[in-house]
């Protein structure tokens, strides 16, 4: 298993989920934040799901695969 430190999470990328999060906006669709899964997005897990034909994928798709990056870190950082 890779162990992924902290520079494979860009200080600005970080900022970027911090922002998002105090604003009340899901970090990867820019959705409103939902009290629980069922209503919709939370943070780290976007309800939003767009098909690989969709226009809006890649742009989705990189900033998922940031929150994954996001989330090993801190599983990592905590003993997990």
């Amino acid at each position: 298993m890779t162990h992924l430190s902290t520079e494979d999470v860009p200080n600005y990328q970080l900022m970027q989920i911090i922002e998002s999060y105090h604003l009340g906006r899901c970090y990867a669709c820019g959705w409103s934040l939902s009290p629980n899964r069922e209503a919709g997005c939370v943070p780290g897990d976007c309800a939003f799901r767009p098909s690989e034909r969709d226009s809006q994928y890649q742009g989705w798709h990189t900033r998922m695969e940031i929150l994954g990056r996001v989330a090993a870190v801190t599983r990592r950082r905590n003993g997990g």
